[in-house]
């Protein structure tokens, strides 16, 4: 995808932003919604997905709303939360 290095710099960010220090892995996959428009889920891999949420969701609606601007389409998080590395 041709904004994919856009979304890393953001993911950074964002990562940084929730103190996280351990590995996060993300996937973006377009789809079409009802209305035939291309929107956009962003899958997000981590064993912590409450910082990545903040407190009251308001972390993970700023970042959609960041993402959303950035490659003009909408897009909808959607956490994986995975076990811890040993």
């Amino acid at each position: 995808m041709y904004y994919s290095k856009k979304i890393k710099d953001i993911m950074k960010q964002w990562k940084s932003e929730a103190n996280i220090k351990g590995v996060v892995l993300y996937n973006v996959k377009e789809h079409y919604n009802d209305n035939n428009e291309t929107e956009c889920t962003l899958y997000i891999s981590t064993n912590s997905p409450g910082s990545f949420i903040g407190p009251m969701g308001n972390r993970v609606a700023d970042y959609e709303h960041r993402i959303s601007l950035l490659i003009g389409k909408r897009v909808k998080v959607h956490f994986i939360e995975t076990a811890e590395l040993i």
